[in-house]
């Protein structure tokens, strides 16, 4: 389902509002800290990608927490 969710909805109101997960290639799912919302925002804005993209999301271990830092396109990413 993630592949066909677009660029355009994942930065409306209701999905920033609801916050952002990894899903990976498996399937798998691994949703992300409220610091990660600005990160996932500032790379789905910059990508001309209108269905399927694929972020590289940058996690760090910030005492207990696991804080997202950075989110980047990848670009030629195979089965998206």
């Amino acid at each position: 389902m993630a592949k066909k969710h677009t660029t355009a909805c994942a930065l409306m109101g209701h999905c920033i509002e609801s916050g952002y997960g990894m899903v990976r290639k498996d399937g798998s799912m691994t949703l992300l800290d409220p610091k990660a919302t600005p990160y996932i925002v500032g790379a789905l804005m910059q990508t001309s990608t209108e269905t399927g993209v694929w972020l590289c999301v940058e996690r760090r271990q910030q005492g207990d927490k696991i804080e997202t830092v950075s989110a980047l396109e990848i670009v030629g990413v195979q089965g998206t």
